[in-house]
């Protein structure tokens, strides 16, 4: 989505102020486990709407935080909540447009997703607040605690009415809270899903406030506290969470398993093209067999390019699945160095003259928008000439009374971030390799860094000098490197401040207390 994407694209699944409802009763609206979930007809909503950190912290959030080095960093954590729910309602927000417009904003959808930030800052909140509490200073807001009280009552009050009138009361839920029809919903099962979740949150509602009381008038420590207080939030996030945590024996079907034993394991042997069958989009991950198609929302555009030119469709960004492939016998496909189709149960073996690795003499120089249509044409042999970007200079084509141009190359090895290639040119040319051009990738021939081109659109291409070479080429992720180093920084950095508070702690004179 490097382009960007229209409003309507990106403003899909925003948070509703309806939903907001589910952060204080999160099963209020079902539950995809057992199909209760009646908010949207697709269970995927309640994945990217759903913010449900517990009572416990959203109470903490108005707890008053005096300790200095909590006071500084709370409002800025508030605002990141504040915030981050703001930019979540997406197209329910009169802002919105405007925030479109903002650089970034056009380039993902699904506002909702943003809802980590409120999480995180939650966390860190009531983390602030829990210290604050251990202490005998602390205090709400005034008003907070009956507010407090009239939440638990409000749950207790439609907890009865469900008992009472459940189909008054389901009524006005799903007339006013219901956004299209229910046909999809297990019925039977709503009436209990909802009812302990409201039942569940009554209990918690109370409990709660009757944990940070006790705490208010000295009943209980600050250890015990601290450890009621935990065990309240795992209590209501492992009850909440438990019912999608289901885990079973991963096993192969027999017909997968026998398919995926006669199928290549590494690009250089071949690639498979998926037809349909039982096969799911990535069961080439699953099952390491390199597949040509697939599911990926970071796909890389030019692939999408490549793909549909391979079969002849119009350029679409919006692209995540690549299960529109079909035909395997044009120029384009081969290339990708396919060798195997799977369909069904059965597996067939494509004749493909196109070699993974190849040696070439003769470079010619298109744009992007020739490239394409000119790979696809008659005039274009993949096994004689690459094909380069603007901007490069090919390397001098012999005379016509020289002896024509011949090249060689074996890959000796093969592995996720390293491939080695054996080569042998009688004129100077380019080594052509059947992957992916990517940022990271780097290539020594003969153990001297040479650049790794970008050729035929979309592949790895080096170029050699004339004679025999040994090519390694190596995939380094500088960016990964930096996030590790600084990560370790970070950690070193949090231990020797918990070392010195610790020393600070236990280095002073006791206190003396007097009873």
């Amino acid at each position: 989505r490097a382009g960007g994407v229209t409003y309507a694209f990106a403003t899909y699944d925003s948070l509703h102020p309806k939903e907001l409802l589910a952060f204080l009763i999160p099963d209020i609206f079902g539950s995809p486990v057992d199909g209760t979930y009646w908010r949207c007809t697709g269970t995927w909503h309640f994945w990217e709407t759903c913010g449900y950190v517990g009572l416990f912290p959203l109470m903490l959030l108005f707890v008053k935080i005096r300790t200095r080095s909590f006071s500084v960093l709370k409002p800025f954590f508030s605002l990141l909540v504040f915030f981050s729910l703001f930019l979540a309602l997406g197209r329910h927000n009169f802002f919105y447009p405007l925030i479109y417009r903002l650089p970034g904003f056009d380039r993902f959808r699904i506002p909702a997703q943003i809802l980590f930030l409120y999480v995180f800052g939650v966390s860190v909140i009531s983390g602030m607040a829990i210290s604050e509490i251990q202490g005998r200073s602390w205090q709400f807001p005034k008003g907070v605690i009956p507010a407090i009280m009239t939440a638990g009552f409000v749950f207790l009050l439609c907890l009865i009415f469900l008992e009472i009138h459940p189909y008054a009361f389901f009524r006005f839920l799903f007339r006013y809270f219901a956004a299209g029809p229910l046909s999809h919903v297990n019925s039977p099962a709503l009436y209990h899903r909802i009812f302990f979740g409201i039942e569940r949150a009554v209990f918690l509602c109370f409990g709660t406030l009757l944990v940070l009381v006790m705490r208010k008038a000295g009943r209980v420590d600050s250890r015990f506290f601290a450890v009621l207080a935990i065990a309240v939030v795992f209590a209501d996030l492992f009850g909440f969470g438990r019912p999608f945590i289901r885990t079973g024996a991963l096993s192969t079907p027999e017909g997968i398993g026998r398919l995926s034993a006669a199928l290549p394991g590494t690009p250089d042997k071949g690639r498979v093209v998926i037809l349909g069958g039982p096969w799911g989009a990535n069961d080439g991950l699953r099952y390491r067999f390199p597949s040509v198609s697939g599911y990926d929302p970071l796909i890389l555009r030019r692939y999408v390019y490549y793909t549909q030119s391979s079969q002849g469709l119009k350029h679409d960004d919006h692209v995540v699945n690549l299960g529109y492939i079909r035909n395997v016998d044009t120029p384009l496909i081969k290339m990708l160095n396919v060798r195997k189709i799977v369909f069904g149960d059965r597996v067939r073996a494509v004749k493909n003259e196109t070699p993974y690795a190849r040696v070439v003499g003769h470079a010619v120089i298109k744009t992007d928008e020739q490239v394409l249509s000119f790979m696809k044409s008659p005039s274009f042999d993949p096994e004689k000439t690459v094909v380069l970007p603007p901007g490069h200079r090919p390397k001098p084509v012999p005379e016509k009374r020289a002896a024509p141009f011949k090249g060689s190359c074996t890959v000796t090895a093969y592995a996720n971030e390293e491939i080695r290639v054996r080569t042998s040119a009688s004129h100077a040319g380019y080594l052509v390799l059947s992957e992916v051009y990517y940022p990271g990738w780097h290539a020594r021939v003969d153990n001297k860094p040479v650049p790794v081109l970008r050729g035929n659109y979309l592949f790895r291409v080096i170029p050699l000098e004339k004679g025999d070479h040994e090519v390694r080429i190596s995939f380094v992720s500088w960016p990964f490197r930096v996030g590790a180093a600084i990560s370790l920084l970070t950690f070193i950095f949090s231990m020797w401040g918990l070392f010195r508070a610790g020393r600070k702690t236990g280095g002073g004179r006791p206190r003396v207390i007097r009873c």
